[in-house]
């Protein structure tokens, strides 16, 4: 996969905007903060969910799942001694491959979700949150050339939930398991006959499992 300027330049900013909110929480540690920071690094391993209104008998193999990695800050609010507030905006990059065709689609989105953890007993929490993903770039790769396609998504504005398990390892390692549901399509293909009458079509919403390292300062 490769990047255009404007998208190694926004990933760029997003590093150094990382970087800033663990070095000040580093450099402002309380031991009595009600706050936590941190950065984090992940692999998603996700494909297409399929909402078909397709014609009787007619099948579709939409996707493979697939890896590819993300990158997150981290930010909680202790509300109780078991109850945290969190929330860690983030780039999640999606490999997927294109319906009706082999062609490699990718896409970059912002994504921002807010949550709680509730500790249910020693070093392990489950977790929630609602999510917004705004679609920064969405493009195929023909002949090691990236062909952007990001003005012909449904919309770049997704939402979704997501559920899971966290472990804390020591002071400053956590490890979080969710698996993550979208529920609005990012992608719809029609399916029509050979006068373009439409016959029916597919509606494409990621779905995911998300593995993170979370390093807390």
């Amino acid at each position: 996969m490769q990047f255009s300027n404007s998208q190694m330049s926004f990933i760029a900013l997003f590093s150094f905007v990382l970087f800033s909110i663990n070095s000040s929480a580093q450099s402002n540690d309380e031991p009595n903060s009600k706050m936590e920071y941190g950065i984090g690094v992940g692999l998603i391993y996700g494909d297409y969910h399929e909402v078909n209104n397709l014609p009787e008998g007619f099948d579709i193999d939409i996707d493979e799942a697939r890896l590819s990695p993300s990158v997150n800050t981290y930010i909680a609010y202790r509300a109780t001694d078991k109850v945290k507030i969190t929330t860690s905006p983030g780039l999640d990059f999606h490999f997927h491959n294109e319906p009706f065709s082999s062609l490699d689609l990718s896409s970059v989105h912002l994504h921002l979700p807010i949550g709680v953890q509730h500790r249910l007993s020693g070093n392990l929490s489950i977790i929630g949150d609602i999510y917004y993903d705004y679609l920064i770039n969405q493009s195929y790769e023909v002949d090691d050339r990236n062909i952007s396609v990001t003005d012909q998504a449904d919309t770049r504005n997704l939402f979704g939930a997501s559920i899971g398990l966290a472990y804390s390892i020591g002071k400053y390692l956590e490890v979080q398991l969710t698996g993550s549901h979208q529920f609005n399509a990012v992608n719809t293909f029609l399916l029509t006959d050979i006068n373009g009458n439409v016959e029916g079509d597919v509606k494409l919403r990621n779905r995911f499992l998300r593995l993170n390292f979370v390093f807390r300062g």
